[in-house]
């Protein structure tokens, strides 16, 4: 399944553009289906033991597209959550709880000073969109050739069949994988891709 560009990406940088499509939205904080399962989760608090289980059994790889400093403030404001800590502090959990946590292939596409500090391998620009992110991997060692984020998710679900995305948003970086596992804070978040992908 390809993954267009879709109107929904980044829509924390945006300032609330996606408000027609949250006013029809419930707030979902577990579904799952044969596809795979969504929760309500902040990085840097605790895994429920089932929501580790799933994550360690299921996910052949992770893959997120996380906040970046300046939408940061916005990205909670949108979910209605206050942040457990800082940007600086969300990334060090990322680290510490998710990828050193879990140690599947990691590829994840944040700021460049954030990819210096997730990543096992010197952070590399990517397309993002139409803009420049920089790619974090971890944990892998046969690197993916993608030059944008759309064609990276591409590879990277022929590669593993599985993914986590522990920042999944609406899901779009999803739709490819034979099998999703996504949190995020954004409860609207979860009832969409429960609607629409699940």
């Amino acid at each position: 399944m390809s993954r267009a560009a879709h109107p929904l990406h980044n829509s924390a940088l945006a300032k609330f553009a996606d408000a027609g499509i949250r006013a029809g939205l419930g707030e979902t904080a577990y579904a799952a289906s044969s596809r795979g399962v969504v929760f309500a989760h902040a990085v840097g608090a605790p895994f429920r033991p089932g929501e580790t289980a799933i994550v360690s059994a299921c996910a052949k790889c992770i893959y997120s597209e996380v906040p970046w400093p300046r939408g940061w403030a916005t990205f909670h404001e949108r979910a209605g959550v206050t942040p457990l800590g800082t940007h600086a502090e969300y990334i060090a959990a990322i680290k510490s709880t998710i990828l050193d946590t879990f140690e599947k292939p990691a590829f994840i596409v944040c700021s460049k000073r954030d990819a210096a500090i997730l990543g096992h391998h010197p952070p590399r620009p990517i397309g993002l969109y139409g803009d420049q992110g920089w790619l974090a991997v971890s944990y892998a060692e046969d690197l993916p050739e993608g030059t944008d984020t759309v064609k990276l998710v591409e590879q990277l679900a022929q590669r593993y069949r599985g993914v986590y995305d522990f920042s999944c948003g609406y899901g779009n970086a999803l739709r490819p994988f034979g099998y999703i596992i996504g949190s995020d804070i954004d409860k609207k978040c979860l009832d969409y891709i429960a609607r629409e992908i699940l």
